[in-house]
């Protein structure tokens, strides 16, 4: 006679939900200050909020290190391997490149703003997700419209919009991702304005958490014993 094996702890340790281990999501400003030109904004803040190595642009010199034109319209590709920037509402992984407006040519002063009179929408198409992002503006929220914002967007869609600051010509902006939300694209909105550069860090690449881990060992071990009891009262 077969004897039938119990499912139940098997089915228990396979369909326990696997708990992320934080409880919030969502994305906070870090690191908002005025700036006193292209070259000596005050970042320090953001950076230590940050906490993670981050990586420059400040838009001087294309992905391959060669001169940019002192004013014109360019690929938003050209920049670098990492973003894509475009003048119109992108998409995450790098598919919307469109042209922006890049002045001041290469070098410290370098510009880049929306193609069309550096008026409307400026996008930062992230190639993979980021824990943190921060960029220094000319004149975004200097006139204190209320339209100009910054729109922060994670895997699941809007993370954030945040009005852009109006006390300086020149702003530096930081944001953080927190409780596991990652950024995968700001798009700004304003009157003519600019971003002078850029830092942002990769978000980590997720590992299982202790629960799962705990979770998975159980199931195995589980599913062993039961085969195990199986064979055991099966007729020979």
């Amino acid at each position: 006679m077969t004897r039938k094996v119990g499912m139940i702890p098997l089915l228990i340790a396979f369909t326990l939900p696997i708990l992320p281990g934080v409880s919030s999501a969502g994305i906070i400003r870090a690191g908002t200050a005025a700036c006193g030109g292209f070259s000596t904004c005050d970042d320090s803040a953001f950076v230590a909020a940050a906490g993670l190595p981050l990586t420059f642009n400040d838009f001087s010199v294309d992905r391959f290190g060669g001169a940019l034109p002192s004013n014109a319209n360019v690929n938003g590709d050209v920049y670098s391997g990492d973003f894509i920037l475009s003048s119109s509402v992108g998409s995450f992984g790098g598919i919307n490149s469109a042209l922006v407006n890049h002045a001041n040519g290469s070098g410290p002063n370098s510009e880049v703003g929306p193609a069309s009179g550096f008026t409307g929408k400026l996008n930062i198409d992230f190639l993979s997700p980021l824990s943190a992002l921060g960029f220094g503006t000319v004149l975004l929220g200097d006139d204190g419209i209320s339209f100009e914002t910054i729109s922060l967007f994670g895997l699941s869609g809007l993370l954030g919009t945040f009005d852009a600051i109006s006390s300086d010509f020149f702003n530096y902006e930081g944001f953080i991702a927190t409780g596991g939300d990652v950024i995968t694209r700001a798009e700004l909105d304003g009157a003519f304005y600019a971003i002078q550069n850029i830092k942002y860090a990769a978000a980590a690449t997720a590992v299982p958490e202790p629960a799962t881990i705990v979770l998975l060992t159980v199931g195995f071990l589980a599913l062993g014993i039961a085969t195990r009891r199986s064979r055991a009262l099966s007729p020979v």
